[in-house]
């Protein structure tokens, strides 16, 4: 198929970049040339901003949203630096064009502690940062989240995902033929879906901190 690809391609001038080519398969792995370069076969790429990889993704799709939110961030340094920027405006800068680069793509994730923990922890040390307080001086994340009023990405995340489920709920589809009628009806009252959003992302975030508790106890 790549061969009659690469053929076709080049009946109107078009040529497929080798270099970049790769072949991603839970298979056995076969040669593939196409041409005169041999097509590398890979465990993991980016397709559409997103990163597709068979071992552990949705840690190493965390990983990849935090290192691009550290660069979104610092591209955005000298606002976020500046002192005598008001934090107000900051802090819409921070949720207007940092928060989606952590988030892209969060609604398929399936968050545990460990993941949920790295998104908050850097947050916490963006939000530092905008506030030019170090570590070291040890000052709370609730004064710290006080001052900045920046929307929290645990809590984003939740809704989001809640927000996804009342799409897929809204779909004409077999899922929804078959699914209870009542959340059919829920989900299609857009306000009332919205406030169970909201019930929902505060409810797992109190649950979380219950069980962190009773871990602590």
């Amino acid at each position: 198929m790549i061969k009659e690809l690469a053929k076709e391609s080049g009946r109107v001038g078009l040529t497929m970049n080798m270099e970049k080519t790769r072949v991603m398969t839970n298979g056995y792995k076969h040669t593939i040339d196409p041409g005169d370069i041999v097509i590398k076969y890979t465990d993991e790429y980016v397709y559409l901003g997103q990163l597709i990889t068979q071992k552990d993704p949705v840690q190493k799709k965390v990983d990849r949203r935090i290192t691009n939110g550290w660069k979104r961030y610092w591209s955005l340094r000298e606002a976020m630096k500046d002192k005598d920027l008001h934090m107000n405006l900051k802090s819409k800068l921070f949720n207007t064009c940092i928060l989606p680069v952590l988030m892209y793509g969060c609604q398929s994730w399936s968050l545990n502690q460990v993941t949920s923990n790295k998104l908050a922890t850097c947050q916490y040390a963006m939000e530092r940062s905008m506030l030019n307080i170090k570590k070291s001086d040890r000052v709370k994340n609730t004064v710290i989240r006080n001052k900045t009023k920046t929307t929290d990405v645990i809590h984003k995340i939740k809704r989001l995902k809640w927000r996804w489920a009342s799409h897929l709920k809204r779909w004409d589809d077999d899922v929804r033929r078959v699914a209870e009628v009542t959340w059919n009806r829920v989900a299609q009252e857009r306000k009332e879906w919205k406030s169970l959003e909201e019930a929902f992302a505060d409810w797992q975030t109190d649950l979380g901190k219950i069980t962190k508790q009773q871990i602590l106890v």
